[in-house]
Order: C-alpha cells, then structure tokens, then sequence
C-alpha cells in the first residue's frame, strides 16, 4: 500500500495498481511485459512486494524492478539472478522483496539465492566559485589658496565585490552487480495468454546465452510451425502469432511444442514441452 493506493502482482507476471477507495486502475498500470533489448520481461510475480519513497519494489523471480507508483514508469531494474549450486531449491516459493534502511533484499527462491542491493542514492557534488570584481573610481578635488599657494587633491577608491555561486548535482546511478552463471539450463515457465485468440508469449529461462528454437505440432504429430531466436541469460520469451508455416491461422484447438536451447560455446541442449489451447 502507498498512500490512497494499492499493488500487487499477480500469475501472468503484470503489476497492477487500484485506487483504495473506488478500486478503480492508476494510470499507467498494470505494468505489463517490459523491453529488455531484444525480448521481453514482466516486472512481478506472486510473491511480496514492497513500497518505500513512493515507489514499488517487485521480485519476478528472476530479476528486482523499481516502478514508481504514480505512473507506473520502470525506473531502474537489476540484473538477472543467476542459479547457485548447494543448498535446497524451492521452486515453488513466492521470491519477495524486502526494503531496509539502505538496502533492497530479494529473495530468488528458484536460484537458492538471496541477494542484497544498495539503495539509489542522490549524490550532490556542490562548487563555488568566487569571483571578485574591483572597480577603481578617481575622483580629483582640487582646492587652490592663492595666499599659501597650496593645491589639494583627494583621491575617492570605490571597490564594489561580486560573488557568483555555482551548484552540480550529479545522481548516482542503479547497483550495478555482475555474476557469472555456473551452470547451462532450461526453464519453461509455460505460455501466455492460455487460451490463445490472437498471439502466445512462450516464457522460458535460460542459465546461459543459447540458441532457441520453438517447434509447434498438432495433437495428431503434425509439425506446422518453428521459430528461431536467440535467448539471453536469465528469463526471456518468444511470441507465436498462431499462424503455421504458410502464413495461415489455426484452428481451435489444443497444440504441442517443444522448445529447444542450444548453449552457443560447449553446443550442450535442453529440450521443453508444453501445450497451447487455441480458441477463435
């Protein structure tokens, strides 16, 4: 909760934010599938969440995002957790995100994991430079006693001083935090939406850089489809338009598919199955 407003993630991965007292949706939300730089990730899971500054904090078990809460803008977002040997992974665990004083604490309950990230910070640099200007002004008297014959001259000096004030504020950037994966595997979260009308996102995950290929069959066998990309580390995703090979839409219907990652420096492939219903 954060002010007259509440969040929460739920299955499929999206944020979303209600008014407490209409239920009605903040702008901006639900924060659904986000640009990663060639695929696409979903900021939440089903796990706790957390607010702090008026901004919300999400673990969506591979990642931790900051969202601002008023508009639903991704302010920043860590770098993928990698999978840790040793210990007992849960799978099933809700990852969370905790907020301390300094600290953001997430929890990967799939990659036995708990990492701890510092806070964004604004660092202010301050500089001030003096600067001072002199202005000399002569100004002669001159007095002339004919009896003594004595002149007097008086000098008037005039110093007027300036000072300038200059200020840089520089932020901080995100934590920045780098690991290197252990070990090459293959999640497959499912796809969604299931049912499909329109389009599928097949979302899988991949504990190294691979070459990914996603093959569509008929619940008789019949192979009507395959798609190629290429997944990064961490959770990634691949859109089928419910079109086979020529281009043509399918029917209703229930489908298998199998996708398969090949690690791109020892050739090491995992293979996934699952199903899609099609309804038109």
């Amino acid at each position: 909760i954060w002010g007259d407003k509440v969040y929460f993630g739920v299955h499929n991965g999206k944020l979303y934010g209600l008014y407490k007292e209409t239920g009605e949706i903040v702008t901006g939300f639900p924060v659904g599938y986000i640009d990663m730089g060639g695929y696409q990730d979903v900021p939440a899971g089903d796990g706790p969440i957390s607010t702090a500054n008026g901004v919300i904090y999400t673990n969506n078990d591979v990642r931790t995002f900051c969202i601002r809460a008023d508009n639903g803008e991704v302010l920043w977002y860590s770098p993928a957790a990698n999978y840790m040997t040793g210990g007992v992974t849960y799978t099933y665990n809700y990852p969370s995100v905790t907020i301390g004083r300094n600290e953001i604490v997430s929890v990967y309950p799939r990659y036995n994991q708990i990492i701890v990230y510092c806070m964004p910070t604004i660092a202010g640099t301050r500089t001030i430079t003096p600067t001072r200007t002199a202005t000399q002004t002569i100004t002669p008297s001159v007095t002339f006693n004919v009896q003594s014959s004595t002149m007097t001259i008086t000098m008037t000096e005039t110093i007027t001083p300036s000072m300038t004030q200059t200020k840089t504020m520089t932020p901080s950037a995100s934590p920045t935090i780098t690991a290197t994966p252990l070990e090459f595997y293959l999640i497959l979260y499912g796809n969604h939406p299931n049912p499909a009308n329109e389009h599928t996102y097949i979302v899988y995950e991949l504990g190294r850089k691979a070459e990914v290929e996603v093959k569509i069959y008929t619940i008789s066998g019949e192979k009507i489809r395959e798609i190629k990309g290429e997944g990064e580390v961490g959770r990634n995703s691949i859109m089928w338009d419910l079109k086979n090979r020529r281009g043509r839409d399918v029917s209703s219907g229930v489908y298998i598919y199998s996708i398969e990652a090949r690690e791109e420096v020892e050739g090491e492939m995992k293979v996934e199955w699952g199903k899609i219903a099609v309804i038109k």
